[in-house]
């Protein structure tokens, strides 16, 4: 049982802080000669003076170092010297009879042990020991601790270690052994397993793309579009990685070439690349080796001897403009080669612009004749692709045309075929910033959207609260599930959430403990109601005064038998804590029954249905 703090004082606490007479409650009345007549209590550490009067010994020194050196009785002259303890008195009035002063106690003993009850009256006020806040009757504290102690020790059933109450949620987050669904594709794993599989393996996880270090800033995709993204823009890839060659071509005039544990040189910067792509992309063997090619080599050439991680380029920007050329080398081969299955091959150097098509070695991505080429090559490649007249791009007769052209003496400039590759370059690169904003845009939209529907939800929560007008229904789901918490020990108290009795009325909840409580343990269901703090607590009457109705619900669908509701009123008694204003979110003292249903009548009846347990408040203020 839970009220006003008003614990008891202690005598050795009484020694300490009041050091006047003792306001204790007398049993029988104290009689006059053992009240102090400055205090008017009962004599604390007694003194007589030579005038033959009896003064506490706090009280009469500071009457006298106050008021002056003088009898407060008679006024006859007094110092200090003339002030004499009297024992006898002690002795008899730390024998006198005292009840104990905590509320619903009818103890009685003599003042001498007064102290001693205090400490372990089950009446007495005491914070809970595993410091929640509350304030219980000492009485009361062993329940508390056992039932609704928000940190009272519970054991996790997936791990088995012992957990305070209310951090259940947040240790369900953590345990390694809780089985929850992946956010992105709703796959059963543990906890242990999620970080992993998110991290790696997950197809619905959100990615960067992998040239996201070099300038890609295409906004994260899902794992298994990965590879189509790769596919379609892999131009803007091979740009950003020749502009990145650029920039470190430009950046090596201020730091020492070929020094490797700069982390600007460019051995260190290809040897982080690298080990990037090993990391990222299902590349073969051959193709890594792509990654560091030699100067004058093709990258779908013969197979070449790898270049060492870390080793020295030429000196100058040779060793820049060289690996540039061998990109550029990719589409526009200066000697034959032997093709490898999976790649775009041409029958001869006459016809290269005819391609023949293998099978992408790469899962799920389908190789044409643009991409390959691009993905080879570049933005060199690129631009030579779609400079070039003779390109087919679906018209088998286009590159007979341009050889048909070629033939008859009138080719198209150099120049025209190389200003004709900028302009549409220069439009791609418009439209790719385009599409890049619109994607920001639609992302933004989203966002927008999202934070308006939380504050939907919200509003229509804070709406349901208020507009009730003093009827609230509760709808316990899972009913089965939360009835063997409670027998268990697990979860043996339930509260709904709050509501209004009238938009500006009082805030209240409902209060049920599914297994019974006290008495009623095992046998029936106990039903409470508890005032919450509300917005319009200062403008409202208290304590509360009307009519609370609580109810079951018969849910009997069969409109010819008369529903029979298990139905309890209760009218407000100002003088009980639990309809005083409350001063915690939620008062601590509540007011209902321990027997409110026999839980065999409950289960065996139409009380119960689709595993819910309805149950109905009306509150009535007065």
């Amino acid at each position: 049982m839970a009220g006003q703090t008003t614990p008891g004082t202690s005598l050795q606490k009484q020694q300490e802080e009041m050091t006047e007479g003792w306001d204790v409650l007398w049993d029988p009345p104290l009689e006059p000669k053992y009240e102090c007549p400055i205090c008017l209590m009962g004599l604390r550490e007694p003194v007589q003076t030579n005038c033959g009067h009896r003064f506490c010994r706090y009280c009469i020194l500071k009457s006298i170092r106050d008021a002056g050196a003088r009898c407060p009785v008679d006024n006859s002259p007094l110092t200090e010297e003339q002030i004499f303890p009297d024992n006898f008195a002690k002795r008899e009035i730390l024998a006198l009879r005292v009840k104990c002063s905590n509320k619903g106690c009818k103890e009685k003993m003599e003042l001498i042990g007064l102290d001693n009850h205090l400490s372990t009256c089950n009446f007495a006020f005491v914070r809970c020991p595993l410091e929640c806040g509350d304030t219980f009757w000492r009485k009361d504290i062993p329940e508390h601790l056992d039932n609704d102690c928000p940190r009272r020790l519970v054991k996790c059933e997936h791990c088995f270690k012992e957990i305070p109450f209310d951090q259940q949620e947040s240790h369900m987050e953590e345990c390694p052994n809780v089985v929850r669904p992946c956010e992105f594709c709703q796959q059963q794993l543990t906890n242990e397993q999620m970080a992993r599989h998110v991290e790696n393996e997950c197809p619905r996880a959100l990615v960067l793309c992998i040239f996201s270090a070099v300038g890609c800033n295409v906004e994260k995709m899902e794992r298994r579009n990965l590879s189509e993204h790769l596919q379609e823009f892999t131009q803007v890839h091979l740009r950003l990685l020749l502009n990145a060659l650029q920039t470190l071509k430009d950046s090596r005039f201020t730091h020492r070439p070929g020094n490797h544990s700069d982390p600007l040189s460019l051995p260190a910067r290809m040897q982080d690349v690298t080990y990037e792509h090993r990391h990222n992309l299902p590349l073969t063997h051959e193709q890594q080796q792509m990654l560091v090619l030699p100067p004058g080599h093709m990258a779908v050439a013969t197979p070449v001897s790898p270049l060492p991680i870390g080793s020295e380029l030429p000196q100058g920007g040779d060793g820049i403009a060289k690996l540039s050329h061998s990109l550029q080398q990719l589409v526009m081969p200066n000697r034959p080669f032997q093709p490898r299955l999976g790649e775009t091959t041409w029958s001869s150097a006459e016809d290269y612009l005819e391609p023949v098509t293998c099978a992408s070695p790469y899962p799920g991505v389908m190789t044409s004749p643009f991409t390959a080429a691009a993905a080879a090559g570049g933005a060199h490649a690129y631009a030579h692709l779609e400079g070039s007249s003779g390109y087919r791009t679906g018209d088998p007769s286009s590159v007979g045309t341009s050889s048909r052209d070629m033939d008859s003496g009138n080719p198209r400039s150099e120049d025209s075929s190389m200003a004709d590759a900028r302009t549409l370059r220069t439009k791609v690169h418009n439209q790719e910033a385009k599409i890049v904003e619109q994607q920001h845009y639609i992302r933004e939209l989203e966002l927008k959207l999202g934070s308006l529907q939380q504050k939907y939800f919200e509003l229509d929560e804070r709406t349901k609260e208020r507009m009730c007008n003093g009827t609230f229904i509760w709808r316990i789901k899972e009913y089965s599930k939360l009835r063997q918490q409670a027998v268990k020990g697990e979860a043996t108290v339930r509260h709904s959430s709050g509501f209004y009795t009238s938009y500006y009325g009082y805030k209240l909840c409902v209060r049920v403990n599914l297994n019974g409580v006290d008495s009623a343990h095992g046998t029936h269901i106990s039903l409470f109601i508890h005032f919450m703090m509300g917005e319009n607590d200062d403008i409202l009457e208290w304590p509360f005064q009307g009519k609370i109705t609580l109810s079951i619900v018969d849910q009997n669908s069969n409109p010819a038998q008369q529903p029979k509701h298990i139905t309890e009123t209760l009218v407000a008694k100002p003088s009980y804590a639990a309809f005083q204003r409350p001063t915690t979110l939620r008062n601590h003292k509540g007011f209902g029954y321990m027997e409110f249903a026999l839980l065999r009548s409950l289960e065996n009846g139409q009380y119960i249905k689709n595993d819910t347990l309805i149950i109905k408040c009306m509150v009535q203020p007065q």
